[in-house]
C-alpha cells in the first residue's frame, strides 16, 4: 500500500503517491482505501404506531457515524445517547467498505435490543415524511450529512416510529469508522 501523508489538517485531505501522482483524497475516501470504513443496515416491516429499535454499542474508539431512515410512510427518527438494556438484541451485519479488507469493526449494530431506559434524545423525534394514510402514503427519508462523533463504550439507540397509519417498510443504513491517531 501506498504512502499517505496528512495535507491538510483543517479539511482532512490526504496527499496521496502512487506509480509517481500525486493525487488528493478526503478524509472518508482515506478511511474507504484503509479498509477503515464500514456500514450496517436493516431492512424489516413496521405496524402503524410500533417502532423499530437498531442499538449501536461503540468501541475504545470515538465512532464517526452518519446515518439515514428511508420508509415507506411517515415516521419519527430518534436517537438517544446513554442507552441502558437488559439485553442488546440479534448482531445485524458490518461491512467493510473495501472489500478486500480484513478488518473488523469494534462498533456493533443490533437489532430488537431490551430498551430499559433509552437515555439522553440527541435528536427528539425528526418527521420523515412519507403520507399518513393509504392514499397518501408515498415513502421518504432522513439524512443527517454532518457525522456524528459517538463517545466510546458507549450504546446509541436508534427507534424509528410508524405514525404513517398502516404497516410500511423502514431501512435505517448506519455508515461509519472509528477514530485511530493516524
Amino acid at each position: 500500500m501506498s504512502d499517505y501523508v496528512l495535507l491538510n489538517a483543517l479539511t482532512g485531505a490526504k496527499l496521496f503517491a502512487e506509480d509517481g501522482v500525486l493525487a488528493v483524497l478526503d478524509y472518508i475516501h482515506w478511511k474507504v482505501h484503509r479498509g477503515q470504513m464500514f456500514a450496517a443496515e436493516y431492512l424489516a416491516s413496521v405496524n402503524n404506531n410500533a417502532s423499530m429499535d437498531l442499538l449501536f454499542v461503540t468501541g475504545p474508539e470515538e465512532t464517526h457515524i452518519k446515518f439515514s431512515v428511508t420508509a415507506g410512510g411517515a415516521c419519527t427518527v430518534y436517537l438517544y445517547e446513554d442507552t441502558i438494556t437488559s439485553a442488546n438484541g440479534t448482531i445485524v451485519p458490518t461491512h467493510n467498505h473495501r472489500r478486500s479488507a480484513t478488518n473488523v469493526a469494534s462498533a456493533q449494530l443490533y437489532r430488537t435490543p431490551t430498551v430499559t431506559t433509552v437515555g439522553t434524545a440527541l435528536i427528539p423525534g425528526r418527521y420523515l415524511a412519507g403520507g399518513a394514510s393509504q392514499a397518501t402514503r408515498i415513502g421518504g427519508a432522513v439524512r443527517d450529512e454532518a457525522e456524528l462523533v459517538l463517545k466510546p463504550n458507549s450504546k446509541y439507540l436508534l427507534r424509528v416510529t410508524n405514525i404513517s397509519g398502516g404497516a410500511v417498510t423502514v431501512n435505517p443504513v448506519i455508515s461509519f469508522y472509528e477514530h485511530d491517531e493516524e
